[in-house]
């Protein structure tokens, strides 16, 4: 299984994308490669990222995501569920979520919490199980899953054909 974790893989991954998928060779010829970087952080914060950013503009999510750092006290990279859980719901949707997107991290941080060791078991699964298990969380659907699994830990071989992002690059 490749893993995209390196500037080499990403490169790698661009040239086989463009020799199997000619429309994506456009969407590269037009915008250029790829220019992400390998996740550095917690799975578990790259989860409560993608949730804060579930049908929100690229800034609103950045937006929200500094106001829910600022609210806990966390530096990038520093997000644990025990932040969360010692947060009370009101200061979160002060920090800018919606009463779904509190009782999802919420549900998401007790999980973690109770099954310390999930992280480190999540990342020895295939990706059809992987997304099996993410989409059992609050608030996490196959899209939320997606990109978890894509920015996260840098899994290639998913596709979230119903991004608003991706179909508008592809016109």
């Amino acid at each position: 299984m490749m893993i995209l974790d390196s500037p080499q893989a990403m490169a790698h991954a661009t040239e086989q994308l463009c020799h199997c998928e000619p429309r994506m060779a456009e969407v590269v010829r037009r915008i250029g490669p790829c220019q992400m970087a390998p996740w550095q952080y917690s799975l578990f914060e790259r989860l409560i990222y993608s949730v804060v950013g579930q049908q929100l503009s690229m800034q609103a999510a950045r937006t929200i995501r500094s106001r829910l750092l600022a609210t806990l006290a966390c530096e990038p990279g520093a997000l644990t569920a025990s932040a969360i859980l010692a947060c009370s719901s009101d200061k979160l949707r002060r920090a800018g979520l919606s009463g779904a997107k509190v009782r999802a991290i919420v549900g998401i941080a007790m999980h973690w919490h109770k099954h310390p060791d999930w992280e480190r078991e999540l990342k020895h699964l295939d990706d059809a199980a992987l997304q099996a298990a993410l989409v059992q969380l609050p608030g996490v659907g196959p899209w939320t899953a997606h990109m978890v699994m894509m920015f996260g830990l840098g899994r290639p071989d998913v596709w979230p054909v119903g991004d608003l992002g991706i179909r508008k690059a592809m016109q």
